[in-house]
């Protein structure tokens, strides 16, 4: 993770990241605010309970999930294809591919703006807190059930 080896960058954002390639030790040299975007379908217990160890709320390190997304949902490959069969393919979920990208969008926009001090755009507090009907602080996924 470039954050845990670079300082110059201020802020990290995580668009469903993949956390297993990284060793342990790595979380505890990140010392930047991170944003921890995920959608609906795409994590599970172990991969989360890795991100768990960036959260921190002192240092801005959120993590959030789209309801109603998939792991394409903050790509542009959705639009390739109608939104019916989108869903049978398993790219596109319940939340409609633009309102996915516009709410994905103003999430980061938000999050590197309040970090780099940015006033002039609108900060949508929203979205930024999970206070939103597409989005929940944390993670949808049970992280008390035993893994198999």
């Amino acid at each position: 993770m470039v954050l845990a080896k670079d300082k110059r960058f201020r802020a990290g954002v995580v668009l469903d990241g993949w956390m297993l390639p990284l060793e342990d030790n790595i979380y505890a040299q990140v010392t930047q605010p991170v944003l921890m975007l995920n959608t609906e379908t795409f994590q599970w217990k172990r991969n989360v309970l890795k991100m768990k160890n960036l959260e921190c709320t002192q240092q801005n390190r959120i993590m959030l999930t789209i309801l109603g997304t998939c792991h394409q949902s903050s790509t542009d490959f959705q639009f390739l294809c109608n939104h019916y069969m989108g869903r049978i393919m398993k790219f596109c979920h319940n939340l409609a591919p633009k309102d996915a990208i516009d709410i994905t969008g103003k999430i980061v926009q938000g999050f590197l703006c309040k970090i780099i001090g940015i006033t002039d755009k609108e900060l949508r507090e929203d979205l930024l807190t999970g206070k939103h009907e597409w989005l929940i602080c944390g993670t949808n996924v049970n992280l008390e059930k035993t893994d198999h």
